[in-house]
C-alpha cells in the first residue's frame, strides 16, 4: 500500500547504500511550513533570508523552498555533493531541530587536503552556506533520529551590485 501526504514529494539518501533510505528529505510547501513552524520561528528564518539579500545588496527575487531532514540511527555517511552546481546564487540554511550529540550526522565540508570537522550546529544555532561548496553528512552512530529544517534560498536575476 503506498501512503501519500501533501507535504511529501521526494525521499532521498545520497548514501552509497542498496538498502532502505536512510535519510528521509520531505520537501515542504511554504503553507506546509507555515502550518509546522511557530511565527517566530518562520520570521528568525526569513530575517536571515534576508539579511544575506542586503549584505549582498541584490533585488532580484528569491526563491525559497524548505525540508525537514530526518537521519536515521545508523544511516551511513552522504557522498559529498553540492545543493546546487546552478550560476546564480543559492544558500543552504540548516536549522537543527533537536539537540544531538557530535556523532549524529553533522554536515562536513570538503577541501583539497581533507576533511573538515564537522560543524557543531545546536539547536538554535544555523549553519548557512553557499549551496555550490561540497559537503555531506556524516553517518549518525547513535540510537536517535536527528532532525533538521533545511531551508533553501537561491537568488536569481541580473542586478547584482
Amino acid at each position: 500500500m503506498q501512503v501519500k501526504h501533501p507535504y511529501i514529494a521526494e525521499i532521498s539518501s545520497r548514501c552509497d547504500s542498496t538498502g532502505p533510505p536512510q535519510r528521509l528529505d520531505l520537501r515542504l510547501s511554504s503553507s506546509g511550513v507555515r502550518s509546522l513552524l511557530s511565527d517566530e520561528a518562520i520570521q528568525a528564518v526569513e530575517a536571515i533570508v534576508f539579511g544575506l539579500r542586503s549584505a549582498l545588496k541584490f533585488t532580484g527575487k528569491v526563491h525559497w523552498d524548505s525540508h525537514v531532514v530526518v537521519v536515521l540511527p545508523g544511516a551511513p555517511e552522504q557522498r559529498y555533493h553540492v545543493d546546487s552546481s546552478r550560476s546564480w546564487f543559492y544558500f543552504t540554511l540548516i536549522f537543527p531541530l533537536s539537540k544531538d550529540p557530535p556523532r549524529a550526522g553533522r554536515t562536513e565540508f570538503w577541501n583539497k587536503e581533507r576533511d573538515q570537522p564537522s560543524m557543531p550546529v545546536e539547536r538554535g544555532d544555523v549553519l548557512v552556506f553557499d549551496g555550490k561548496r561540497k559537503h555531506r553528512g556524516s553517518a549518525n552512530a547513535t540510537h536517535r533520529h536527528v532532525r533538521v529544517f533545511l531551508y533553501i534560498a537561491v537568488y536569481s536575476g541580473t542586478d547584482w551590485n
